[in-house]
């Protein structure tokens, strides 16, 4: 179970890290 949560928690902060580098490049 702390596998899972810590991957889903691992997917989500890449999405997120991925948006803020999409920000960063259009500013």
């Amino acid at each position: 179970a702390l596998r899972q949560s810590g991957f889903q928690v691992q997917r989500l902060k890449g999405v997120a890290g991925k948006r803020e580098m999409l920000r960063a490049l259009k500013l």
